[in-house]
């Protein structure tokens, strides 16, 4: 069954059997069968229940086969040690999804790994879907299914355009009580718990293709499987629908507790902004930005809203959302001169008309003044967006959202409403009219750029490279520079230092016939990869003399090291005007990864690098390098020739290319990588990391 089958049989299911269904909707195991009464679920349900005839006046059957009739989802509310075999019996009884809500299982022990590993190994053999264990329930609005044990005060199952996709039952619980509370409607709701069988993937590649959903909000602690979690935010990228990320687990002590969670493994924190930046997802610091932002860029169509006017009732508030705009990138045009008249017969004889609008203090008093400030606005062409800020006004406030209404909304244009200290019957009104209210300004800002990113991007084709899949093991060996540059081969667009190997001092004297002076003598051991900490290197030998010397030193310094030994190597220094570090290496999770950035001791000093999931295009490797600080030395820094940024990023995607072909090659570090000249790139040092013997092999398979 494909995929897309099966999660519809869980989130549009036709029938729904509940195992250990209960009669008492304050209990969790009464509150699916309670949550699918109250909200209208129009299929059959079967309560499962040896020990009742009847549960809230629903038959109830001693067991699933007893059922006798097609069922899609069933839901297991039994304790974690029955779970296993109550699946079984659905797989029987013809049952083609489950929801386990139970805890116990991987995020536990090894008792709790052996179950959840049973629950896949049962998915995988009988192709049905499996939501958790662990989890908090699934909904779907638009099938009027709310199959939640979660104690969610809804007063109606409002239908939207935002879904919500999670790895913490709590965490998806808030996100619903504060859209709730907002009034705002949302398509699917998720929590998905350990992930035994589907996870965050799964779903996200599902919501892409369902019409009622225009923007996925998801909460991940952690990923088992990082290509498949690029591939369907790549295939959300494409398809223009706005993922919005709430992550943890960024610090260590972060990392720890997602993982006793849910038992999902946390890849380092660059990782993730990288998965981030090149496959546009948003990432917020709290799930109320990101509802925040969510309820503003679900609207459909998405025009730009760079340029915004501010109407406020306080002078301070307007400085304020003056200073807020500017760093995410708010335009606060001038007003247009066809405005100008309507707008100056609004205000205040002392009011003075500008952006921000300073509406005075007597639209606290006097709400016309709103009202005929929002009429004489509505159309002028110079603005893409509205910010309005209020405050201690709590009569006449319906008459500003009824001006809202009338004049601004149909405008098309987004409208941001800020109420500061909103009475209760203020805050009601708001949402009862569906205004996009926030409590403070950088709610609001905050939401505005996040409309604004995604307005401005375009759409996006893909770059034709699939993810790769990480490498089984990760095992391997240094080898010497020489021996890893002979193991890379030669990479396009890059040359190495001229020079010769030698494994005795007597051969010396041939090596320096041909090589130009100042030189660079490097002990070349695979146990020796970092060769400046521990005396195996000596720079600026200007003659043959001080070489000879340099080379005995470290011949003898091999042997106090007790090092396995491959010669010395003495090359020709290069004079170069910039130092890079390029790097690859394996993410357990998400496979091969680029490291980009300031090369030589200063990467130490001063760290400028930016991270990129393999595969890249050469023009995805060039935007990487416009991101680093050092750019601007790059481009042309007093009076010095601009570098190549096109041959450069050509010669690293050529050695992308070349690691890929390549499975033993587990790392492959330039540090520094010369700019010598605008076009021409050395490998001044070559760290490369080879898999022992057999993992290779194991890896490709």
């Amino acid at each position: 069954m494909p995929k897309t089958d099966r999660i519809r049989a869980l989130l549009q299911p036709r029938s729904i059997a509940i195992i250990g269904a209960s009669s008492d909707s304050s209990k969790q195991s009464g509150r699916p069968l309670a949550n699918l009464l109250q909200y209208g679920y129009e299929g059959p349900i079967y309560p499962v229940n040896p020990r009742h005839q009847q549960v809230m006046g629903l038959k109830a059957y001693p067991s699933l086969t007893d059922i006798g009739q097609p069922i899609d989802l069933t839901i297991v509310m039994t304790p974690a040690s029955e779970v296993v075999d109550a699946v079984a019996q659905g797989i029987q009884a013809g049952s083609r999804a489950f929801a386990i809500y139970a805890s116990g299982f991987a995020e536990l022990d090894a008792q709790g790994r052996h179950r959840q590993e049973a629950l896949l190994a049962l998915a995988r053999k009988h192709d049905v879907a499996i939501l958790g264990p662990n989890c908090n329930g699934v909904i779907n609005t638009h099938a009027r299914m709310c199959a939640t044990m979660a104690g969610i005060n809804m007063p109606e199952l409002r239908t939207g355009p935002v879904a919500f996709v999670g790895q913490s039952g709590a965490m998806a619980a808030y996100w619903l009580q504060i859209l709730v509370q907002d009034n705002f409607g949302f398509s699917t709701w998720l929590p998905t718990g350990n992930e035994a069988d589907l996870g965050i993937d799964d779903f996200v590649t599902y919501l892409v293709g369902d019409a009622a959903t225009r923007a996925i909000c998801i909460y991940i602690e952690g990923v088992r499987d990082g290509p498949a979690l690029r591939r369907a935010l790549e295939s959300a990228q494409r398809a223009n629908k706005p993922v919005l990320a709430l992550r943890a687990g960024r610090t260590t002590l972060g990392a720890a507790a997602a993982l006793s969670h849910t038992g999902a493994m946390a890849a380092q924190d660059q990782v993730w902004s990288a998965l981030f930046e090149q496959t546009g997802v948003l990432a917020f610091d709290s799930l109320r930005e990101m509802i925040d932002a969510a309820k503003l860029i679900s609207s459909e169509p998405l025009p730009s809203a760079g340029r915004a006017l501010v109407l406020s009732v306080s002078g301070g508030g307007a400085a304020l959302i003056s200073d807020a705009a500017e760093p995410k990138g708010i335009e606060l045009p001038p007003i247009s001169e066809q405005t100008l008249p309507a707008l100056t017969a609004a205000l205040p004889s002392f009011g003075k008309v500008g952006n921000p609008l300073d509406l005075t203090g007597s639209c606290v008093i006097n709400t016309a003044i709103f009202v005929d400030a929002a009429k004489a606005v509505c159309h002028d062409p110079a603005f893409d967006s509205f910010v309005l800020y209020f405050g201690l006004i709590s009569q006449g406030y319906q008459s500003i959202i009824d001006a809202i209404i009338e004049h601004l909304l149909p405008t098309g244009k987004p409208v941001l409403v800020i109420w500061v200290a909103a009475q209760p019957q203020v805050i009601a009104a708001l949402r009862k009219a569906r205004l996009a209210f926030y409590e403070d300004i950088p709610q609001a800002i905050g939401a505005l750029a996040a409309w604004n990113t995604i307005s401005a991007r375009q759409p996006v084709q893909g770059n034709g490279l699939a993810p790769g899949r990480p490498r089984l093991s990760c095992a391997g060996s240094f080898l010497s520079e020489v021996r890893g540059r002979d193991a890379l081969g030669q990479v396009q667009g890059l040359t190495w230092p001229i020079g010769r190997l030698i494994t005795h001092a007597s051969q010396l004297d041939e090596a320096l016939r041909g090589l130009k002076f100042p030189l660079v003598a490097k002990i070349q051991s695979a146990q020796l990869p970092h060769k400046t900490e521990h005396g195996g290197i000596v720079l600026s030998l200007g003659d043959a003399i001080s070489t000879r010397a340099a080379v005995d030193d470290l011949f003898k310094r091999a042997i106090e090291l007790d090092l396995a030994l491959d010669g010395i190597l003495v090359q020709e220094m290069v004079q170069h005007e910039h130092e890079l570090i390029v790097g690859i290496r394996q993410d357990p999770v998400f496979g091969a990864l680029l490291l980009l950035g300031r090369g030589g001791v200063e990467s130490q000093d001063q760290p400028d690098t930016c991270l990129r999931l393999l595969p890249v295009t050469a023009h995805e490797i060039e935007a990487a390098l416009l991101t680093l600080r050092m750019t601007t030395r790059l481009k042309g820094w007093r009076g010095r020739p601009a570098v190549d940024l096109k041959r450069l990023a050509d010669c690293i995607f050529e050695l992308t290319q070349r690691v890929a072909a390549r499975p033993e090659l587990l790392e492959v570090e330039f540090n520094p990588l010369a700019v010598a000249a605008p076009d021409r790139f050395v490998a001044l040092d070559a760290l490369v990391t080879r898999a022992d013997p057999g993992a290779a092999a194991s890896s490709s398979s």
